[in-house]
């Protein structure tokens, strides 16, 4: 999505913006995406919203807070960033 920001009509007067359905802890995916669209279109995004479910695990122990049936529980890759390795 692509919002112009005021008078102006050039390219640096837009604001891009990527929609996120359900991230499902795969942040490395979005990113992935948002970096090969951003470089296709040469205009960066500037802000991600993620509008479904974003399951943000930061260890096991949130598999207990998790509303899901066991065969859908997946770590993804959201721990990382928590913690800080990404």
């Amino acid at each position: 999505i692509r919002i112009e920001n005021g008078d102006r009509n050039d390219e640096d007067n837009f604001l891009t913006i990527a929609v996120e359905g359900c991230a499902h802890g795969n942040l490395d995916e979005i990113y992935r995406a948002i970096s090969e669209s951003s470089q296709a279109q040469t205009q960066p995004v500037d802000l991600l919203l993620c509008c479904g479910d974003f399951q943000s695990l930061r260890n096991e122990a949130d598999y207990d807070t998790l509303a899901v049936p066991d065969k859908y529980k997946s770590m993804g890759d959201f721990y990382k960033y928590y913690k800080g390795e990404k």
